[in-house]
């Protein structure tokens, strides 16, 4: 196969679609850190408040339905453990 100078160029911009589809910008905007390092470290009701936390105002400019998808997590979660110590709350 022959090198053109083409390959550096779509070979980039592949490695770059590539990286917005495992790892969003909205994941990654607090330097040396991504958002799947630090969450999956917690249960799933958890770690997924902390994701919409995390990307609230950054996937979209309107910051509401991630923190209300987060409230509903931290809902099930409250829920959960509750229903382990044996509370109606």
């Amino acid at each position: 196969m022959e090198y053109t100078q083409y390959d550096d160029i779509y070979g980039h911009a592949a490695e770059e679609a590539q990286e917005d589809i495992t790892a969003p910008s909205y994941y990654r905007w607090v330097p040396g850190v991504e958002c799947v390092d630090v969450i999956q470290h917690f249960n799933l009701c958890r770690g997924a408040a902390m994701k919409y936390i995390w990307r609230a105002g950054r996937k979209t400019s309107d910051p509401r339905s991630d923190l209300l998808k987060a409230i509903t997590f931290l809902e099930i979660e409250i829920r959960r453990v509750a229903a382990e110590e044996g509370d109606d709350h």
